[in-house]
């Protein structure tokens, strides 16, 4: 089963500006907490591996230009979502994936 729901697939570039990334982080959030509620867990971690992407593979010149305030918001945010694709992955009895993002 995928995502069909544009509200609930939301998409940002990668060229994206780090405020467009941050807010695409938000929705990402929220929309990911609706899917594990209803049990989709596959779709969740889709959608939050997807948002692992885009703040890991961030372009040099765009990396290279955050201040420290901004790259400590960049680290927690990918340990908040690889903390939630681990859980995921309990969740779809998948343990040693699990320890991976963990």
């Amino acid at each position: 089963m995928h995502v069909t729901n544009i509200k609930r697939d939301p998409k940002c570039e990668n060229a994206a500006t780090v405020e467009e990334k941050l807010k695409f982080f938000e929705r990402v959030r929220i929309t990911g907490r609706e899917l594990c509620e209803q049990g989709e867990w596959s779709n969740a971690k889709n959608l939050y591996s997807r948002c692992i992407g885009l703040f890991k593979n961030m372009p040099k010149l765009q990396q290279n230009s955050l201040n420290a305030e901004m790259q400590q918001k960049r680290n927690e945010i990918l340990n908040i979502l690889n903390l939630n694709v681990a859980l995921c992955m309990i969740k779809k009895n998948m343990p040693l994936d699990a320890i991976k993002h963990a």
